[in-house]
């Protein structure tokens, strides 16, 4: 039986956009940018006006757009956390800050420290809120929410596990433990080890209240894609139907 491909012309030529092909035969996706070319395929076609079945997007395909967004949700969560490990001892203690302020001196204002250890899921989020643009149809819609759906569940685990050891490190730091951890890190160089005592016992109060703050942008990140997303359709869905009673009228 010969494959069915669906395309849309233009003027320099047919468009052929390809089939669900790579998606049915179970061959994943190579990364976040080769699932965004899939859905804007997808959108080509319904932008065109062509109906696609509503099974052309298989429970496989789903699955792959939301291993997309898990995966791109773990990565992200796991810059960010690497990012904060860096970023707390900083903000915690001064002198370590103003060595560093030395050679970046926006170091000294938390706004700028806050930022970059944004940066990931600021990127991210910007870029799965790029997607409202190809949410057009049945088959556009069921990818972009698998792909948002994954991203979610992904920042709701790690930013559980990161907000969790937050916690209990800043709840269960105590002298002796921070300079067991001072000591050994320093290969039991007296010297070092007070450095890493100081910076440690410095942060433990930051600890806390940097659990809830993660906690905080870690919703902001997830939700406003969605937000973003929904929005769009809606003002979408509406300029339609006013069109629609124009014309109608």
């Amino acid at each position: 039986m010969k494959k069915q491909d669906y395309s849309s012309s233009s003027r320099s030529g047919d468009v052929v956009v390809t089939n669900n092909e790579d998606i049915m035969t179970g061959r994943p996706f190579q990364g976040l940018i080769n699932a965004i070319s899939q859905i804007q395929q997808y959108s080509v076609i319904e932008k065109g006006g062509q109906d696609i079945p509503d099974d052309f997007l298989t429970i496989r395909g789903k699955l792959m757009f939301f291993n997309i967004g898990f995966g791109n949700g773990f990565l992200e969560g796991m810059i960010f956390a690497v990012l904060t490990a860096l970023i707390i001892p900083i903000m915690a203690d001064p002198a370590l800050r103003q060595k560093c302020a030395y050679f970046f001196p926006w170091i000294n204002s938390d706004i700028f420290l806050w930022l970059v250890n944004c940066i990931p899921i600021i990127v991210m989020a910007a870029i799965c809120s790029y997607l409202s643009k190809y949410r057009i149809g049945i088959i556009t819609k069921k990818a972009v929410d698998s792909l948002l759906i994954g991203r979610l569940i992904s920042m709701i685990i790690k930013g559980t596990i990161i907000c969790t050891i937050l916690i209990v490190l800043g709840t269960h730091i105590t002298p002796e433990s921070a300079w067991n951890f001072a000591y050994w890190t320093a290969l039991k160089n007296h010297e070092v080890a007070m450095r890493i005592y100081r910076i440690t016992m410095n942060a433990k109060p930051l600890l806390i209240s940097s659990a809830w703050e993660i906690l905080g942008v870690f919703f902001i990140a997830t939700v406003t894609p969605f937000l973003t997303v929904w929005a769009v359709s809606l003002y979408r869905k509406i300029k339609e139907t006013r069109a629609k009673a124009f014309w109608e009228g």
